[in-house]
């Protein structure tokens, strides 16, 4: 059975607490790598420029590898799906690739550019897909159904 738009929902939210999580222990170690930019006296621009870099890295490396790495697991879900119950498969019900988590993560953007319709479209299509399920090719089902 595929999963509902709400659990898909609530299980972003737990996702995007543990990740929240995740930014914090790297903002802790932001502050100490800053330190230690300034005690070795590296110019104020340069440092911007690196901590700036940096930051927008993490910022996008972080959630990709988060989603990309659990959805592409043996576990074929995040902490929030496996919470949930539900979980990510392709059309034969087998666990997806990494590039194929991939691809399905980064079209999230697309749903997004275009005013979360992508989203919005997994209550209303008929297998719950939204569109970056459609894109990737990946269903997101309740865990116990084969």
């Amino acid at each position: 059975m595929y999963a509902g738009f709400l659990n898909r929902y609530l299980a972003y939210f737990i996702d995007r607490l543990a990740i929240f999580l995740v930014y914090i222990l790297f903002w802790l170690v932001w502050i100490l790598f800053d330190k230690t930019l300034n005690e070795i006296g590296i110019d104020p621009k340069i440092k911007k420029m690196i901590l700036g870099n940096l930051g927008v890295i993490i910022y996008l490396v972080i959630p990709w590898l988060y989603y990309s790495f659990f959805e592409s697991s043996n576990g074929k879900a995040t902490l929030g799906k496996k919470a949930l119950g539900i979980i990510v498969v392709d059309a034969n019900n087998n666990k997806i690739s990494f590039v194929r988590a991939t691809v399905r993560y980064w079209s999230k953007y697309v749903s997004l550019i275009i005013f979360f319709i992508g989203y919005i479209m997994a209550g209303f299509t008929k297998k719950k897909q939204a569109l970056h399920d459609i894109i990737s090719v990946t269903y997101v089902v309740k865990k116990d159904v084969k």
